[in-house]
């Protein structure tokens, strides 16, 4: 799937999930720590729009695909995510 319809898609469907799960949860926000995340949000996505524009397709799937399997190895190995 190129990069232009599958980066919109994914946006799309988080923008989504994220909204039902701030629906949902509103009471169990910490606003301090969301106050955080938000500010390097905001600087992430402008960083990530150029690379997505100036950076080849080839090389962005690569990446994603080499990040995709790291974390899939890690998690295999009985790892997990600390809360």
């Amino acid at each position: 799937m190129p990069l232009n319809v599958a980066v919109p898609l994914s946006v799309l469907v988080s923008i989504t999930i994220a909204g039902i799960v701030v629906i949902q949860d509103w009471d169990k926000i910490h606003l301090k720590s969301a106050g955080g995340l938000i500010g390097f949000t905001l600087i992430g996505i402008p960083i990530g729009l150029l690379l997505l524009v100036k950076t080849d397709e080839r090389i962005v799937k690569a990446a994603l695909g080499l990040v995709v399997s790291l974390f899939s190895l890690y998690l295999l190995t009985g790892n997990s995510l600390k809360n």
